[in-house]
């Protein structure tokens, strides 16, 4: 767990705070990209998607949890109220 203490102390001291970074490499950014999309109404652009998780896009279509749209793949209103398990399938 964080000590904020210790936060506090190293940001008045102008110290660098920073515990852990991840370096992304570029298929996990855009697993990332596409979970964050999902989270959201405008979802994703097709090309970002395609032919990676088709096997995912097809059963979220089949559950009407997402949609193609103008070139993106977006979530329903039903999937919003499962954003969470929507973004899960790209991650």
């Amino acid at each position: 767990m964080p000590d904020v203490d210790l936060y506090i102390q190293g940001i008045r001291s102008q110290k660098s705070v920073i515990v852990f970074e991840e370096t992304l490499t570029p298929e996990l950014r855009s697993a990332e990209r596409a979970a964050f999309g999902m989270r959201m109404n405008a979802g994703v652009p097709a090309e970002l998607v395609r032919g990676r998780w088709d096997k995912e896009i097809s059963e979220l279509l089949s559950a009407e949890l997402v949609q193609w749209r103008m070139g993106r793949l977006q979530p329903t209103k039903r999937g919003i109220l499962f954003a969470d398990a929507v973004a899960a399938e790209f991650v």
